[in-house]
């Protein structure tokens, strides 16, 4: 059942929880991951609340701590936000026992609204902080983000893929390193992604997990 004056009477009616529904999702998700034979070894999240909230499930499941980095945040798209909110990382680390104190987000938020291309930016940068400072070889690494993330990112780590190749929302999409050293002459975000990855392979989604409910 929906509560219709939610989002009158909320505290951040811009920073929405999980449903029941959601949350148990999330959990298969997790639950999921835990029988995959690609070992993830850090979760990076969100900082708003229905993305750390599905990163505790599954961090739960796999025994992990939560990154929280603001560089993965939702779109601050003008029409969709009344105000910055607040994403205080002192309440986020009291309300998840999960979350790693020892982590210092690689993004400070700046811009608010942002564009679209301002938000891509954000994400671009992100990714490829993380990719280059957490990704071993035959690491892994879970980002929880966000619908924009999720369509964006893939696109940008192959260029390679066909609009029906990008990833729908309430997915686990996964990306394949390639460990071919990028040529020197390599020098744009988009030449040297090219060469970090090879494909993306959606393997959970939305409709997979309802089997599971």
């Amino acid at each position: 059942m929906v509560d219709q004056t939610w989002e009158k009477t909320a505290a951040e009616p811009d920073d929405p929880p999980l449903t029941e529904r959601g949350i148990l999702q999330a959990r298969k998700t997790g639950q999921k991951l835990r029988t995959e034979p690609h070992k993830i070894e850090h979760i990076f999240c969100s900082p708003f609340l229905r993305c750390l909230q599905t990163a505790t499930e599954i961090a739960e499941e796999l025994d992990l701590q939560i990154k929280v980095e603001y560089g993965l945040s939702e779109w601050f798209k003008k029409s969709w936000f009344t105000k910055m909110p607040a994403l205080d990382l002192n309440v986020i680390q009291s309300a998840f026992s999960r979350v790693d104190k020892s982590y210092k987000s690689f993004y400070e938020l700046k811009n608010f609204p942002e564009s679209l291309t301002e938000c891509c930016l954000r994400f671009e940068k992100t990714t490829l902080n993380l990719i280059t400072n957490f990704m071993e070889k035959d690491k892994n690494i879970l980002l929880v983000s966000h619908g924009v993330a999720m369509e964006y990112v893939p696109a940008r780590l192959n260029p390679n893929l066909t609009l029906q190749d990008i990833p729908s929302f309430c997915c686990i999409t996964r990306l394949d390193r390639r460990f071919t050293p990028p040529p020197p002459s390599s020098s744009s975000f988009v030449t040297s992604l090219s060469y970090f990855w090879k494909q993306s392979e959606l393997f959970a989604s939305d409709e997979h997990l309802i089997g599971y409910l």
